[in-house]
C-alpha cells in the first residue's frame, strides 16, 4: 500500500511539473517570438519524465505543434494552456483526497527536492529537514551550481567597480537573513566546505544583526530595533555551528531582549506612530513573549536570564484563545486588531514544551490540533510573512522533535551536550590554551555521552569498572563496547569501524598528550575534531536516541 507521504509527492510532482512546463513555455514563446531563441535550447524533458506516460505523451504533441505554429509565424491555439490547467485542477482534486498528516506535508517538500528548480533558498531546509532521502547527486549538483553563481556574481561585482562579496544570490528587503540562514544551515547539515568566504561573510552578518542600531540614551529610552534583533536570534538558533562561531554577540543580545520584559512577564510590541489615539506605547504582545521565550531556552546558559522564562509562559498560557490559537497584534490604519497566528502559536507551545514546565498538557494539545488545523487541502502549511515552504518546514520540524526539554535531559547527554558546543567555541578562540581546552572539553564530552548511549536500555551495557566499581570504564572502551553493540545489533557489518572512529582515536591522544605533556594543538586540528565531536554526536544520538542533540 503506497504511504501518504509517497502519494502526496508523486501528485505534487505532476503539480510542480506542469507548472514547470507551464514557465518555461511562456519563457520560450517570448524568447521565438522576439527571435531571441531556437526551440531546441530549452529541455522539457525534466518535467515530463514526471507525468504519466498517456498525458506525456498528449503535452509533448501541443508543445511540438505550438513551437511549430511560432516559428512559422502562425498564431498557436489555447490547447495547451488548457490541458495544463485541467491537469492542474485534476490533480489538486486527489490531493485534497489524501487525509491531513506530517507525512502528506513531508511528500510535499520532498517533490520540491525532486523538481529541483529551488525557487526560494527556504527550499534548502527542506533539504536538511528530509536528509535521509537526499541523495549525494542532489547536493553534488546544488554545489557545482552555486560555484557557478559564486564566480559570475565575483566577476559582475568587480565590472562594476563593487566592493569584494561572497554572496552571492539576491534577497527581497527584509529577507536578508532568513535567506542566509537557510543557506549556511545546508552547508552546515551536509558538511559542505568549498564556500569558507561566504559562510565567514554569513557570520558577520548575522553578528552585526544582533547588535543592531542601539538607541542613543541622551535623546530617548526607546529600543524599537530590539525585537529585530530577537527574530534573528531565533534565525541564528537554527544553527549551532553559527551559534558557537557568534556567542558572544549572542550573549549581548539575549541581555537586550531580557531588558525588555515587563514585570507582569510579558514582552512588548512597540508602536512608533500614533494609533487608536496611543502614540509611542509598548503594549503587550503574544508573538513578542513567545519569540523571547523560545530565544532565551535555546541560546541562553545564564539561570537568571532563564527565571524570566517562566514568568513569560505563565503569561503566555493565559492568553491562549479557546480554540487553541495565540493571536498577533495587527494594525490596520487606525485600528489594533488581534488576529489568530499560526507563526505566533507555533512559539508559543514550542516554549511551554521546551520550558519543561508541568501542568500545561490540555494548553498544549489544544495548540497542537490547532496547528494540524491550519494544514491546507494540498498538505502544507502557509503564512503572510514567510517564503514557501518555510512554515510547512517549521510546523514538521515542531511536531518531529523528539528530543526533551534541556532542563530534562539525562545528566550524561545534557553534560555531553554543553561540552560539546562549548568546545566549538573554544577552538574558535586565538589562544593556543583555548585550543587545548577545547581538546579536552570535546574529550570530556564525548566520554559523558558514550556513557549516555550505554546506559539507554536498548543498550544496557556497564560503564564501570567491574574490580572497581566506583571507576568508568573510560572513553576509549566506552567507543569500543558501543562499535561492538552496533556490530552485534547489525548496524554495523562484523568489523566495521563506528564513524569517525580514528578522528576520535586522533582527540584521544591530543587529549592525553596536552594533560600529560602539555603538548601544543595547531587550531586547524582543534577546529576539526571538535567538528567531528559534533557530529559524531548528533550522528549516534539520532541513531540510539531518536533525537538530535545539539
Amino acid at each position: 500500500m503506497i504511504s501518504n507521504f509517497e502519494k502526496s509527492r508523486e501528485i505534487w510532482r505532476k503539480i510542480l511539473a506542469i507548472r514547470g512546463i507551464s514557465g518555461t513555455w511562456d519563457i520560450l514563446s517570448l524568447n521565438l517570438q522576439l527571435g531571441l531563441s531556437s526551440s531546441s535550447e530549452v529541455n522539457f524533458e525534466r518535467y515530463l519524465q514526471f507525468l504519466d506516460r498517456d498525458e506525456k505523451s498528449k503535452i509533448q504533441r501541443l508543445l511540438t505543434n505550438r513551437r511549430k505554429a511560432l516559428i512559422y509565424g502562425k498564431k498557436p491555439t489555447s490547447t495547451l494552456k488548457q490541458r495544463l490547467q485541467e491537469l492542474e485542477l485534476s490533480y489538486r482534486k486527489s490531493l485534497a483526497e489524501i487525509p491531513r498528516s506530517l507525512d502528506k506535508a513531508k511528500g510535499s517538500l520532498m517533490a520540491l527536492i525532486d523538481i529541483g528548480d529551488f525557487e526560494t533558498d527556504q527550499e534548502y531546509d527542506g533539504l536538511c529537514l528530509l536528509r535521509e532521502h537526499v541523495s549525494s547527486d542532489i547536493i553534488s549538483r546544488i554545489v557545482t551550481r552555486w560555484k557557478e553563481e559564486l564566480r559570475f556574481s565575483l566577476s559582475e561585482r568587480e565590472k562594476a567597480f563593487l566592493p569584494q562579496s561572497y554572496i552571492f544570490w539576491s534577497s527581497n528587503l527584509f529577507m536578508e537573513t532568513i535567506d542566509a540562514i537557510c543557506r549556511y544551515h545546508f552547508m552546515e547539515v551536509f558538511n559542505v566546505g568549498d564556500f569558507p568566504e561566504t559562510i565567514a561573510e554569513i557570520e558577520s552578518m548575522f553578528a552585526y544583526a544582533l547588535m543592531g542600531p542601539y538607541p542613543n540614551p541622551i535623546w530617548t529610552k526607546e529600543d524599537p530595533e530590539w525585537a529585530s534583533v530577537a527574530y534573528n536570534l531565533w534565525l541564528a538558533s537554527r544553527s549551532p555551528r553559527l551559534c558557537g562561531r557568534i556567542r558572544h554577540f549572542i550573549e549581548i543580545a539575549l541581555t537586550r531582549v531580557v531588558n525588555h520584559q515587563h514585570k507582569e512577564g510579558w514582552w512588548p510590541l512597540h508602536m512608533t506612530r500614533q494609533v487608536a489615539g496611543l502614540h509611542e506605547q509598548y503594549l503587550p504582545s503574544n508573538h513578542m513573549t513567545a519569540l523571547s521565550c523560545v530565544d532565551l531556552l535555546r541560546l541562553s546558559r545564564n539561570n537568571r536570564q532563564l527565571e524570566h522564562v517562566e514568568q513569560g509562559i505563565q503569561w503566555l498560557v493565559k492568553q491562549q484563545s479557546p480554540d487553541g490559537a495565540w493571536t498577533d497584534t495587527q494594525i490596520y490604519g487606525q485600528k489594533i486588531v488581534q488576529k489568530p497566528d499560526l507563526f505566533t502559536t507555533l512559539l508559543a507551545v514550542d516554549a511551554i514544551k521546551e520550558s519543561g514546565l508541568t501542568g500545561y498538557d490540555y494548553t498544549v494539545s489544544k495548540a497542537d490540533s490547532w496547528i494540524m488545523n491550519q494544514q491546507g487541502l494540498d498538505g502544507t502549511w502557509r503564512d503572510e510573512v514567510f517564503p514557501f515552504p518555510f512554515m510547512t518546514i517549521l510546523v514538521v520540524e515542531y511536531f518531529e522533535r523528539r528530543r526533551p526539554p534541556l532542563s530534562k535531559l539525562e545528566s550524561y547527554l545534557s553534560i555531553a551536550r554543553d561540552f560539546i558546543l562549548r568546545s566549538q567555541e573554544l577552538a574558535l578562540e586565538d589562544s593556543e590554551n583555548s585550543w587545548r581546552l577545547a581538546i579536552v572539553v570535546a574529550f570530556q564530552g564525548i566520554e559523558a555521552f558514550l556513557y549516555a548511549c550505554l546506559s539507554h536500555h536498548s543498550v544496557n551495557i556497564g560503564i564501570f569498572e567491574k574490580r572497581k566499581p566506583n571507576r568508568t570504564i573510560g572513553m576509549r572502551r566506552a567507543l569500543d563496547e558501543l562499535e561492538k553493540h552496533l556490530q552485534r545489533k547489525g548496524t554495523l557489518s562484523r568489523g566495521q569501524l563506528i564513524e569517525y572512529r580514528n578522528s576520535l582515536g586522533r582527540l584521544a591522544y591530543y587529549r592525553d598528550e596536552i594533560v600529560h605533556k602539555g603538548a601544543f594543538v595547531p587550531k586547524k586540528e582543534a577546529l576539526e575534531l571538535t567538528e567531528v565531536s559534533a557530529r559524531f554526536c548528533e550522528l549516534i544520538c539520532q541513531r540510539i536516541f531518536g533525537y538530535s542533540l545539539l
